[in-house]
């Protein structure tokens, strides 16, 4: 596909060729057909079949909602008692701010003191300008005396997007690169009480993916994908997250000691019996090394309990007695100095009888430490929320590559994520974040993707809180330019400083959808064996950040496979046709070829569904809804859009702006039953996300199931029941029949459950109408966190005069007689076709071109090829080598049907045709 501004730029993503790296790789084994025919007795049981509880409406939601909620709430408490204060906290909450000029450049002095025109903003602050570009944000401020107490004063910054200077009274602190990491400057002697002017250059830049949505195909050296925050502008800013720039969480200054704590990660070890605690200590002081201490508690979070009280450490590893007035641990040892700069101390501590962190009892404990010197002083204080959990995937499994939580086989099921979560917390709105959570977790999702970029902490904090797992993707998509490999590991190892204390955080990528051959740029790209060094490194660092963490190099491969670890692979067949797999071949039970004797994943799949009539009256603009001259309307005129495009190749083109809605969603409804059922049936898949979730704007990416205001796509109620932790699905290969035939259907029960159920049953019912054709039940065979084949169900269509429907209906029912899940599936069936004679003469293969006409019900008639109306071309071949007969028949008025042309260019008649092979379309 050529590059063009009138080019879908994902959509050509999509049609990147997998290199020719893959010849190791293996096609997955399909499960073999089922042998057994499940028992049918003709008509009913007399029993109706019970249904499972679902919710199918708006308002069912939002009960169950209200339900979770409330279920959650006691994780929510905060039962720890208050840690002492030892630092005062000055919060930075505006700055004047501008676009930089050159004028600007040339006269720096002049934009220290504040000349030219500002706008006065809120921190946080996020937008454009995008590409190569500088904005200036300036204040002016006062401090409190209290500020100045402590001995030092720092400036801190929770994250900036992306590269900045900063200055303080015109003195430059120092510059950062990067947009999620936060980063701080002492300011001692820099500071002072009154009119401190602080100035911060933010810069922009291409990102090295490339301007997705402008012309051209500038690429820069921002690390950045293509997801973020987004910002409040229908043209640009809604659409997929441009990489936008800014001040866009929070900056403050605050009061510290000599001796400081700049982070603190408790590691539960995996025995799950003990923690391993680490502090890093900033020495500030005028003393080059100086003699200090912990005193360590643990205490429960959102359960009373008290663990650990003030146990003293003395930095190397021992329990000590005698440090100035304190009276805890084992006899005397020798102190560690606290040296100039980072210093880093250790400890163990028991936990015993632990309450673990899980999904649905996320418990979570709380340690406070207390820095104390010689004296016993106490000079400062940092607390942590943690939670007893092991999270790991298994490479001596059969097949490698099994997740495991707390020791349970854990099959990950989730959705990506594009900047609603972020939105919440840049709006202070912890109430939205929190219901979004609980939305995951509605939907039975375990997992959510951060797709592309980590985010706040006080997401990671809620998800703690609330029992949903996270995986963080390093910001990387597609390539990475030669000259910021370094810069990328770096980034990989803050990534992991960032996600590290969080028992949710279980899963950490590098790169999306990374394209061969450098994208044929060789001069400015890492090429693959380059890139597999950086994910050596960049595994290396993270692990040294945490051993425990589990990597996924890739998400997305399409260059696969990786050395090491499991493969993914994103999918869009049910929207970018042909796109990964055939979908037919899907849901016949095929997948990509993978990394022999692994498990592996589908990290992206879905199809675009249009808004709710309410979101586009309530936000967009009013030209976007006016229809056309001849009442019509389309999504062409929403930015960024794919409806209007690939709609073409799922669906009758709608008229209204209703019948759009209702088609788009129907065919996104329909892509997401077919290819979720299928993955479930896939044995060795056992981690997928759709993407995506929940809009971050209104028109963002509607490939979401749930939109900007939280309203259900149909998509999302199939979603949320085909992820039932017990599911039935009915396959078959056809979907219509004539009466007579018999229809093979398979049943399956997939169970995401690390246990099997007991004493389950299945029950089916054949319906025409509401006539029960047929029933049947057998005992369920349930597998431990796999799917099963259950068998087959033949469903003989009875005779009928009319076209109808068969429904087929499955339901798992308890020992109780409740049920557990049903599902069902609907077949068009018509009257028996009536044999007719037709003068079709075959040119080719005679039996071939009888068995295609038999199926359609035709007899051809006995004459010579001049007599025939329809000519069917079964050997296209002996035709293209020996036109002159069939071309001669064609002048003289007869149709030839040529099936599967192959390849290459042709000619047909008196025109030329070619065919193409074709990745997509």
């Amino acid at each position: 596909m050529s590059k063009s501004k009138n080019i879908d730029r994902f959509a050509e993503i999509a049609t990147e060729l997998v290199s020719d790296r893959h010849a190791n790789l293996q096609h997955p084994e399909q499960p073999p057909k089922p042998a057994n025919c499940l028992p049918l007795t003709a008509g009913s049981d007399g029993k109706p079949l019970p249904l499972a509880k679902k919710i199918t409406t708006a308002e069912d939601l939002q009960r169950e909602l209200g339900e979770l909620r409330k279920r959650m709430q006691p994780f929510l408490r905060d039962l720890a008692p208050a840690p002492p204060t030892t630092r005062e906290i000055v919060r930075i909450q505006a700055f004047d701010w501008r676009v930089e000029k050159p004028e600007d450049r040339a006269d720096f002095f002049s934009v220290q003191q504040g000349g030219g025109e500002w706008e006065r903003v809120k921190i946080p602050h996020y937008g454009p300008p995008l590409g190569p570009a500088s904005t200036l944000y300036r204040t002016v401020l006062d401090l409190p005396a209290a500020v100045f107490s402590n001995g030092r004063q720092v400036l801190c910054f929770d994250a900036v997007d992306y590269r900045c200077q900063v200055y303080l009274n015109s003195v430059c602190l120092g510059t950062h690169e990067g947009f999620f990491e936060a980063f701080e400057f002492d300011v001692t002697g820099i500071a002072r009480r009154e009119g401190n002017i602080l100035l911060v250059r933010v810069e922009n830049d291409f990102t090295m993916l490339g301007q997705a949505f402008s012309d051209g195909d500038t690429d820069g050296d921002k690390i950045y994908a293509a997801t973020g925050l987004g910002y409040d502008d229908p043209e640009e800013g809604w659409h997929h997250c441009p990489p936008g720039m800014g001040i866009w969480q929070g900056v403050r200054i605050e009061s510290r000691a000599r001796l400081a704590i700049t982070d603190l990660f408790v590691r539960p070890l995996p025995s799950l019996d003990a923690v391993e605690i680490h502090v890093e200590i900033q020495n500030s002081g005028s003393n080059a090394q100086e003699e200090a201490g912990l005193l360590v508690s643990i205490y429960g979070r959102n359960f009373e309990a008290t663990i650990h009280t003030d146990h003293f450490h003395r930095g190397n590893g021992q329990w000590v007695r005698g440090f100035g007035d304190l009276d805890h641990g084992t006899p005397d040892c020798e102190p560690a100095l606290m040296g100039p700069g980072k210093n880093f101390l250790s400890l163990t501590l028991p936990i015993t009888d632990a309450k673990l962190w899980d999904l649905e009892t996320p418990w979570l404990y709380q340690a406070q430490v207390r820095l104390v010197d010689a004296t016993g002083k106490t000079l400062d204080t940092a607390s942590r929320q943690f939670g007893m959990r092991r999270f790991e995937q298994d490479e001596n499994s059969t097949p490698k590559g099994k997740f495991r939580l707390n020791g349970r086989e854990i099959r990950l099921r989730g959705a990506n994520t594009m900047g609603n979560l972020d939105l919440c917390v840049f709006h202070g709105d912890i109430d939205q974040l929190h219901e979004d959570i609980l939305l995951a977790k509605l939907t039975n999702l375990n997992f959510l993707r951060l797709t592309q970029h980590p985010v706040q902490r006080e997401i990671y904090e809620a998800c703690d809180r609330l029992g949903l797992m996270l995986q963080t993707d390093l910001p990387l998509f597609g390539s990475i330019r030669r000259n910021q490999f370094h810069e990328c590991v770096r980034q990989a190892a803050a990534m992991e400083r960032l996600v590290r204390p969080h028992p949710c955080s279980v899963l950490v990528s590098f790169i999306n959808e990374p394209f061969p051959a450098a994208r044929a740029k060789p001069h400015r790209f890492m090429l693959r064996d380059d890139m597999e060094i950086f994910f050596d490194a960049a595994s290396k660092a993270v692990r040294r950040e945490n051993p425990d963490r589990v990597i996924k190099c890739v998400d997305g491969d399409y260059d696969p496979p990786v050395p090491e670890g499991m493969q993914d692979n994103h999918c869009y067949c049910g929207w970018y046709i042909g796109h990964g797999i055939d979908l037919g071949r899907l849901h016949h039970g095929g997948w990509m070829p993978v990394k022999p004797g692994w498990h592996f994943g589908c990290g992206e799949f879905g199809s675009e569904g249009l808004d709710s009539r309410a979101v586009m009256e309530d936000h967009y603009p009013k030209h976007w809804l006016e229809a056309g001259k001849n009442g019509s309307w389309n999504p062409g005129v929403i930015p960024k859009a794919q409806s209007m495009n690939f709609h073409y190749l799922w669906y009758p083109t709608p008229d209204s702006l209703d019948d759009w809605i209702e088609s788009s969603q129907r065919h996104q409804d329909w892509i997401t039953r077919l290819m979720t059922e299928s993955f479930r049936r896939l044995r060795g898949m056992n981690t997928f996300a759709i993407h995506l979730f929940i809009d971050a704007w209104p028109a963002g990416w509607m490939k979401t199931i749930m939109d900007v205001k939280r309203i259900p796509k149909k998509a999302w109620f199939t979603f949320r029941d085909v992820l039932s932790p017990l599911a039935l699905s009915l396959r078959s290969d056809r979907t219509a029949g004539f009466a007579g035939e018999t229809l093979p259907v398979e049943l399956w029960l997939a169970n995401d459950l690390d246990e099997v159920p007991e004493a389950c049953s299945l029950a089916y019912h054949v319906l025409h109408g509401k006539k029960v054709l047929a029933s049947g039940s057998v005992p369920a065979k349930p597998e431990r966190c796999a799917p099963a084949c259950q068998g087959m169900i033949d469903v003989k269509i009875p005779a009928l005069t009319e076209r109808s429907e068969i429904t087929v209906t499955a339901t798992l029912i308890d020992l109780q007689g409740t049920a557990i899940h049903d599902t069902r599936v609907v077949f068009n069936a018509f009257p028996k076709a009536p044999r007719v004679t037709a003068p079709v003469f075959i040119y080719g293969n005679k039996a071939r071109g009888q068995e295609a006409l038999a199926a359609l019900g035709i007899e051809p008639a006995a004459g010579p090829i001049e007599e025939a109306e329809v000519i069917l071309v079964t050997d296209v071949e002996d035709y293209l080598s020996a036109p002159q007969d069939l071309n001669r028949a064609v002048r003289n008025g007869a149709t030839a049907i040529l099936l599967s042309l192959p390849t290459g260019r042709h000619a047909i008649g008196a025109h030329a045709v070619e065919v193409r092979k074709a990745g997509m379309g």
